[in-house]
């Protein structure tokens, strides 16, 4: 327990940082987020050393990572880290003065960091994969797993890491519609329910026979949805690899496989409301799925030019009108 009114040194306080860890893992934290903490925490300690923990010192750190040139959104989990870290502290009675996370100045972070794949540039990346070879049966796995893939990230709005981790046992095809199984890798070992939209069961139920047919010819005993040889399955970078490949033959710059999740939590928005969006998408807050829709500046394009004029329009003019002018 803290006595006296100085401050202890970070390096004191770095003893505390696995019982800070356990404690955001009682509150529900994901995996992911106490990562990503610890190693911003862990950052921190480092750099502060034997000196006490101020709002001037936090003011100090938000420029040495300024200076490193790191993205706003990088700081700002470096601050939301610091924030948590000072008030278990005081809560704990370790400190007595809690200093000011908000004093590292982050920046804004209203930029969008990506954009939302429009219509015709989903029917483009799906006229490049249906016009994939497939003679052999080799080509035909190479195409229906490229389609899949699109399937799963614009139908289903999954991230790359759900569709890696997909196996054929997380489809229920006894339901109607059927049912995915998604294992939230960033968020832990929990799993979510995904209804499958009609487009998606036709392009899975034409896949599993060809994955099965794959499989057997290749010794393949893996139950990945998307395998790749005989043990291993089609994994991030793989699906990153896959996705530039379909980009470039079908002529586009700038998409990323995020942008058919955005496009998906668009479209889905527009038929169904932010709170089924968020759902599907496996949100725990509305104001982040609120950051996907805010992305779709066509979207925003089209709903004010369907604003009423400022100035009404005129009356048709009147034969007597007509007259009057002449």
């Amino acid at each position: 327990m803290q006595s006296g009114s100085t401050q202890p040194s970070q390096h004191d306080l770095a003893s505390h940082l696995e019982t800070f860890l356990q404690w955001l893992e009682s509150t529900g934290k994901g995996k992911e987020t106490r990562k990503s903490y610890e190693y911003k925490l862990r950052a921190w300690l480092d750099w502060a050393g034997d000196r006490p923990g101020s709002t001037e010192l936090v003011r100090e750190y938000g420029r040495h990572l300024k200076a490193r040139a790191l993205r706003p959104r990088t700081r700002c989990v470096a601050q939301a880290a610091l924030r948590h870290w000072f008030a278990w502290l005081k809560a704990q009675r370790f400190i007595r003065a809690v200093p000011d996370a908000d004093a590292l100045q982050v920046g804004r972070l209203d930029k969008p960091q990506r954009r939302t794949a429009q219509p015709g540039e989903v029917a483009a990346l799906w006229a490049a994969a249906t016009a994939l070879p497939a003679c052999t049966l080799r080509e035909r796995f190479i195409r229906g797993r490229a389609l899949v893939v699109l399937g799963l990230a614009c139908q289903a709005g999954l991230r790359r890491a759900e569709i890696a981790g997909l196996d054929t046992g997380d489809i229920t095809r006894t339901t109607r519609p059927w049912l995915l199984h998604v294992h939230t890798g960033a968020k832990g070992e929990e799993t979510r329910l995904l209804p499958v939209s009609d487009d998606l069961q036709a392009l899975l139920t034409s896949w599993l026979p060809l994955r099965e047919a794959w499989c057997q010819e290749h010794g393949h005993t893996s139950p990945a949805l998307l395998p790749v040889d005989r043990v291993r399955r089609l994994g991030f970078a793989g699906i990153a690899a896959l996705f530039r490949d379909l980009c470039q033959r079908a002529g586009l710059k700038g998409l990323t496989p995020h942008a058919m999740r955005h496009h998906f939590a668009a479209r889905i928005e527009e038929a169904a409301g932010v709170a089924t969006t968020r759902d599907l998408l496996g949100h725990s807050s509305t104001r982040t799925t609120e950051a996907y829709l805010r992305t779709d500046t066509d979207r925003m394009a089209q709903a004010v030019n369907h604003l009423p004029p400022l100035v009404p329009p005129a009356p048709a003019p009147t034969s007597d009108s007509w007259r009057q002018v002449l």
